[in-house]
């Protein structure tokens, strides 16, 4: 079950309701940056930390089903509905589910026209450990 998304998306992928602060993770970003410039295991415990016990992620998916508007900007889903994941595939074939870490890196993914509901969907490291 996805605590932090509570059945609630935005209804456009890259629009943040007025008064809602963005998703950002600069300590990560930080420590990965150390971490590329030095790699060792301090760094990349950091890393690591953030990432578990901190950060949030944005998280793109489609929805196959009906909402209900809450308000302008919000939907939630109705029972039967399914909020699916992309995914995408390593070069040795491994699955990987996106997440991303602020809306300026989830731009530069060019989304899938499919056709579907597109959402995005904030999940912390726990959330996304669940899948």
């Amino acid at each position: 079950m996805i605590h932090a998304a509570k059945g609630r998306y935005f209804k456009e992928v890259f629009f943040l309701p007025e008064g809602m602060k963005p998703i950002e993770n600069p300590r990560l970003l930080t420590y990965i940056e150390d971490f590329k410039q030095n790699q060792n295991n301090e760094n990349w415990n950091k890393v690591l930390g953030e990432i578990v016990m901190n950060a949030k992620f944005l998280m793109p998916a489609r929805l196959d089903g009906a909402d209900a508007p809450i308000d302008s900007d919000l939907a939630e889903m109705q029972a039967g509905s399914r909020l699916q994941f992309y995914m995408i595939t390593s070069t040795d074939g491994k699955p990987f589910f996106l997440a991303f870490t602020d809306i300026e890196e989830l731009k530069k993914w060019n989304l899938p026209e499919d056709g579907a509901k597109r959402q995005i969907v904030v999940m912390t490291f726990d959330d996304y450990a669940s899948l």
